[in-house]
């Protein structure tokens, strides 16, 4: 369970994201699924799935995804999947200021920075990344660089 303005957000052991009013938590405002995660979530537990971001958007974090949703009406604003032979580990992700660094870990990967994504409520952070037309109150955004490096730590 994580609770929002105005919103509580249950993660259910067989997968599905339940949006729920708080004034009295009779009205479930939405569900989202999210497949093929039930048997994750019973051998691992729902520890950091469930991260609130800076522009009240709602990324849930599974081990071959991440999925963002406004939290003010359930709209999907960005998808990130993880590179093959790699998978996000939700308990370790950790905010820092309006970025949360997910960890990534490769086995193909000897670098500590490649082990990790850093995102916002746009997306994946980029540094060369512009802001949507629309202020980012929009379904859709790009990075000026379809791969870019990463602006968390440069490699050694």
């Amino acid at each position: 369970m994580l609770p929002a303005r105005g919103h509580a957000i249950a993660l259910w052991d067989d997968g599905p994201v339940t949006d729920i009013t708080r004034r009295d938590g009779s009205a479930v405002r939405r569900h989202r699924a999210l497949p093929g995660t039930a048997r994750w979530l019973t051998e691992h537990g729902a520890g950091g799935v469930l991260r609130l971001l800076d522009g009240g958007v709602l990324a849930v974090i599974t081990p071959e995804r991440v999925v963002a949703h406004r939290v003010a009406d359930g709209g999907l604003r960005w998808i990130l999947p993880t590179r093959p032979g790699c998978r996000f580990v939700p308990v370790r992700a950790v905010r820092h200021g309006a970025v949360l660094l997910i960890a990534r870990p490769c086995p193909a990967e000897d670098r500590w920075t490649a082990g990790l994504d850093a995102v916002d409520d746009l997306g994946v952070v980029t540094s060369h990344r512009a802001p949507p037309p629309d202020g980012g109150r929009g379904e859709r955004h790009s990075a000026e660089h379809p791969r870019p490096g990463k602006v968390v730590a440069p490699p050694r």
